[in-house]
């Protein structure tokens, strides 16, 4: 066994919280939805050069450098966000990454990257359940904080721990007792986090600068026996993550603020540098209610998904979380909202033919003619007098779209 496999399978062995398999997805390959699969959440490191990634499942650690890897033995797939999520056949148990600059463009291949799964527990037995032993709360407050390492993928593809809070609790080690530990700070010299020696562990270790630690725990302090009982290699990060919120067109910018249309989609961005981000959560309320319960941003969010017709001021909270644990104070947007749709009206014509009256606050306005499913005529109005009407074609199948300034839509169909 490599020594960097090893590596591996210590952090794996003392219970660290894995940012792994934890949500599921259907899996985009439909050939491979009767296999048995098992659910994998990862999160990468943002690169701001890279358009997209290619991440590539693997049944093996036996591929050399940039070399392919047999198609039978691996899954390639396209990834557009920093997390990835899916149900993942259980032949799969590795995967590597690489950024794309476009469709046929891509960086390096990173390094092989074992993927840590959770273990099904065993069946109990009745009996077993009647014994087994309930965690107190303050036994489970206590469990919470030894699963203190997050694992993330780095902008080169290579496998990366996070300090997940401000210490390490190395209590998991029962066997061990007393236990000894020491620290060196891999990324300043003379960092006073530096034990430079063995120390006694009593409880949580601090971390409060950041940087890259190396922490060695052992069960005596005779300084002739150097061999560890673990070693941890982690990030320490202690910024705050910072999210900017970006509206898509349509949207103005006018009449005493911002206003958006029904279309109009809403993207939460993340700062990229700094921790991973672990999670985005977002609310949106009408003013004049109260907030509701914080919603993860999974994806752009459409104005008529939550304010379709409507009209009014809203409100946009969101924060971020980062892997590190770190809490992004949540931020506010207000924006008009004016997802009315234009108002179409029919009026009697000469001849038994129809003509529309077009009613709307967001001029200049477009109006395009389908007959069959083709396009026949597309028509734009700058303003709309009184005098102004829009004579329809004859003929069976027609589908008028009347769509304003914001996007707003409506659809009527003879």
């Amino acid at each position: 066994m490599t020594a960097e496999r090893m590596n591996r399978n210590l952090f794996f062995f003392v219970g660290v919280c894995l940012v792994a398999p934890l949500f599921s997805q259907s899996n985009t390959n439909s050939n491979l939805t009767k296999e048995e699969t098992y659910p994998v959440r990862i999160i990468l490191e943002a690169r701001p050069d890279a358009k997209f990634y290619q991440v590539e499942w693997l049944e093996n650690d036996e591929i050399n450098g940039q070399a392919d890897a047999p198609p039978e033995q691996s899954l390639r797939e396209k990834v557009t966000r920093t997390e990835i999520k899916t149900d993942l056949p259980v032949r799969f148990k590795y995967f590597r990454l690489r950024s794309a600059y476009r469709d046929d463009l891509f960086g390096p291949w990173g390094q092989v990257v074992e993927i840590p799964r959770h273990q099904k527990a065993a069946t109990k037995t009745d009996k077993d359940k009647n014994t087994e032993e309930k965690l107190t709360p303050e036994a489970e407050k206590k469990r919470k904080t030894q699963e203190v390492l997050a694992q993330v993928i780095d902008k080169d593809g290579r496998e990366k721990w996070v300090l997940r809070g401000s210490s390490v609790s190395a209590d998991k080690l029962e066997s061990a007792n007393p236990l000894f530990y020491d620290v060196e700070s891999l990324s300043e010299k003379d960092a006073p986090e530096n034990t430079n020696g063995r120390k006694k562990y009593e409880g949580p270790v601090q971390f409060l600068r950041p940087g890259q630690y190396k922490m060695n725990l052992y069960n005596t302090d005779d300084m002739t026996k150097p061999e560890p009982l673990r070693t941890l290699i982690f990030w320490v990060y202690t910024d705050v993550p910072r999210t900017y919120v970006k509206f898509f067109a349509p949207f103005l910018h006018g009449k005493g603020g911002f206003t958006v249309g029904g279309k109009t989609k809403i993207a939460l961005i993340p700062q990229i540098g700094g921790a991973a981000i672990d999670k985005i959560e977002y609310r949106i309320y009408a003013d004049g209610e109260k907030p509701g319960t914080w919603q993860k941003y999974i994806d752009e969010i459409e104005v008529n998904s939550f304010a379709k017709g409507k009209y009014g001021f809203y409100n946009f909270e969101y924060q971020a979380t980062n892997v590190a644990g770190a809490l992004e104070p949540a931020q506010l947007r207000r924006m008009l909202i004016d997802a009315h749709a234009p108002v179409v009206e029919n009026l009697p014509a000469d001849g038994g033919k129809t003509l529309l009256n077009i009613t709307d606050e967001n001029f200049p306005i477009v109006v395009r003619i389908y007959q069959g499913g083709k396009l026949i005529e597309d028509k734009y109005f700058k303003m709309w007098s009184a005098r102004d009407s829009l004579r329809l074609p004859t003929g069976q199948g027609l589908e008028i779209r009347v769509i304003d300034l914001l996007g707003n839509e409506t659809i009527i169909r003879k």
